[in-house]
């Protein structure tokens, strides 16, 4: 269950645990002063609470901008690419709608395998996500934009994502390892979708 996900993810006990989830839950329903609390709580007893500790920045720089949501372009992208296995390639598209929504599927070119069913984001999720990753594209921390040569295999192909992201016309490359701060964003806010679509 999500307790069991929070604990094995992040290492903690069921107190910090609940109350990561709960400050999760706050922060999407947009009420961020009480999401900090309870982020800070976290982190008074788990400081390297990467999960908190991310959560934690992006509000107070939200905040130190006087609370203005940043300018999220129409033509908002994210792709990943990823090579699991020789001659198979996989990845993730998310891409910003007319209407504010967000379309998200994956994909693989594997026998038998291709598109996943789209996945929409509400609004609501859309720009707070966007948001989330806009400001970590501009602040750079924890994104690579150089390959790393030990991410190759001895085959050749490449272990870990290739990130993709284009804002206003401008796409940057990232190179990761499954754990760059955009993709954990992009797993929680999928996550939750998810969730809300399986309960219906």
């Amino acid at each position: 269950d999500d307790l069991e996900y929070f604990k094995q993810s992040f290492g903690l006990d069921d107190a910090n645990a609940r109350l990561l989830m709960r400050a999760e839950k706050l922060q999407e329903k947009g009420q961020v002063g009480q999401a900090l609390l309870y982020f800070q709580e976290v982190l008074k007893s788990y400081p390297a609470c990467s999960e908190a500790k991310m959560n934690v920045d992006m509000i107070q720089r939200a905040s130190s901008s006087n609370a203005q949501s940043l300018k999220i372009p129409n033509d908002a992208k994210l792709y990943t690419y990823s090579e699991p296995g020789c001659c198979v390639s996989c990845g993730e598209d998310m891409e910003r709608q007319p209407d504010g929504r967000t379309k998200y599927q994956t994909w693989c070119d594997d026998e038998g395998a291709g598109e996943s069913a789209p996945l929409f984001l509400t609004r609501e999720q859309s720009d707070n996500m966007w948001n989330r990753i806009i400001a970590v594209v501009n602040d750079g921390s924890g994104m690579s934009t150089t390959k790393d040569p030990s991410d190759y295999s001895e085959g050749g192909w490449h272990f870990g994502n290739v990130i993709k992201i284009t804002l206003d016309g401008e796409q940057k490359t990232y190179y990761s390892v499954f754990n760059s701060p955009v993709e954990r964003i992009m797993k929680h806010f999928v996550k939750e979708r998810k969730r809300e679509v399986d309960s219906w």
